[in-house]
């Protein structure tokens, strides 16, 4: 949900461009997270905008630019301000987009669609950057970004308007319902935070677990490849899974499944158990996120909450990599998988207090 797959590609390069010590890479890659967060937490917070559509296609227009910009820079103050505004440019984008699809009727099989143009997206990415990397530089994946840019571009002929904000009765009910529902899509939201954290924790620092289990970096290497493919089952079967059923059910598969693929990974118990872990974790992840998406759009039927979302995946997969580094240095990697596998415990919980709180039962999808 944000530039995190470009970043290990060109941190690298930068810090070699630029000579920058071993801190300062990470600094820039921290401003841009920041600046996709604040910015989708503002647009989020909007009740009332006029020209959505304008606004959306101008964020679309500076992501291009700061790409472009990103590709060209010279000077470490240009790339700054470039990543700068293409996260600030990011975050109104994907809070837009996330609120539009949260006001359709079935906005969890949107969701889940939405997971499954990202996977394509990073699988083609990882799948051609190393040939395109070796052949034109570090600073390929800023093109990589302004072509997606240009595909979003393209693809706002076929993205539902954005819905004229009316003093009707029945958006007054709506505006009162999320109220009501405040403290329940706080909890989700947390759940959603969580859950980032979890993942990015351990993906983190997956080649130092990797060791742990005695599996080499090449079969490392070649596990995740694999991985980047079987996610897309994820939103697939997120599509159809809760159809009709329980919607308590998925989201304990899924939450299960991601703590299991934690300890797995940092236990250190074994190769085999190593791969299944690292499949498991990504693929776990995509298949929990429309039902969390899916959650907010209920809770709020505007739409604002469900746009803060990406900015709370942005917060999770911030803090992650921060907190596991205190954890690995405090009891090392197998307190790290302890740790995790808690907050995705903490997580379910969370969702499940949050939708025990709906105006209407969220226990059955939609069909």
């Amino acid at each position: 949900m944000s530039n995190a797959p470009l970043l290990p590609i060109w941190l690298p390069g930068a810090a070699q461009r630029f000579g920058l010590g071993p801190a300062q890479p990470g600094l820039i890659a921290s401003l841009e997270i920041a600046c996709v967060a604040a910015s989708s937490i503002l647009w989020a917070s909007r009740r009332h905008v006029a020209g959505r559509a304008a606004w959306l296609t101008a964020a679309i227009l500076v992501s291009i630019a700061a790409n472009l910009l990103s590709l060209a820079a010279q000077q470490i103050v240009v790339l700054v301000v470039a990543r700068a505004a293409a996260g600030l440019a990011l975050g109104l984008i994907l809070a837009e987009i996330t609120r539009r699809a949260a006001t359709m009727p079935d906005p969890q099989r949107v969701f889940a669609r939405q997971q499954l143009g990202l996977i394509l997206f990073v699988a083609t990415f990882f799948a051609t950057v190393p040939m395109a990397v070796a052949a034109y530089g570090a600073f390929v994946p800023f093109a990589y970004g302004a072509v997606l840019g240009l595909v979003a571009l393209i693809s706002l002929i076929w993205l539902p308007a954005a819905d004229a904000k009316q003093d009707t009765p029945m958006n007054r009910a709506a505006d009162a319902a999320a109220v009501r529902n405040g403290g329940a899509a706080a909890m989700a939201l947390t759940a959603i935070a969580l859950t980032y954290l979890t993942q990015n924790g351990v993906w983190a620092y997956i080649a130092e677990a990797a060791k742990g289990s005695g599996t080499d970096l090449p079969l490392m290497g070649r596990v995740l490849a694999i991985g980047a493919f079987v996610n897309l089952l994820a939103p697939i079967i997120a599509e159809r899974f809760g159809n009709g059923r329980d919607r308590r059910v998925p989201l304990a598969v899924g939450y299960i499944g991601l703590a299991v693929s934690v300890l797995l990974i940092t236990l250190g118990l074994g190769q085999a158990e190593f791969i299944v872990g690292a499949i498991g974790l990504n693929l776990c992840l995509m298949f929990v996120t429309p039902f969390l998406l899916g959650i907010l759009a209920e809770l709020d039927s505007s739409g604002r909450t469900a746009a803060a979302g990406p900015a709370f995946f942005t917060i999770g997969a911030a803090i992650g990599p921060a907190l596991g580094g205190v954890l690995i240095a405090a009891g090392g990697i197998p307190s790290l998988g302890v740790v995790l596998a808690a907050f995705a415990a903490a997580a379910l919980l969370l969702c499940y207090v949050a939708t025990a709180r709906l105006r209407r039962p969220l226990t059955r999808l939609e069909a």
